[in-house]
């Protein structure tokens, strides 16, 4: 059984061809933009799709990735430490 690379923001045809329709997913990387009728996304489609996988590698799946959970994804509370000097235990 072969083993994939993560997947990568910079690899998704959208980012790669600087699509206008692009809207990078937080969480996958995948498009939230898919439209069906229009040509350049159907080929987006097309060329996500691999062999043995159920997700496509190119589309945001909206049905997991709700508008809910990318909001509560964004708001986790992080600390940022900038010009922080760690002292070397003695």
């Amino acid at each position: 059984m072969m083993k994939m690379a993560a997947k990568q923001p910079n690899q998704v045809r959208g980012n790669v061809i600087h699509c206008p329709n692009f809207v990078q997913c937080t969480l996958c990387y995948g498009c939230r933009n898919y439209d069906s009728r229009l040509s350049e996304c159907r080929q987006c489609y097309e060329e996500g799709c691999q062999q043995g996988q159920k997700r496509n590698f190119n589309i945001c799946n909206k049905e997991l990735h709700t508008e809910d959970a990318l909001n509560r994804m964004k708001h986790t509370h992080r600390i940022v430490l900038y010009d922080c000097k760690i002292k070397e235990p003695e």
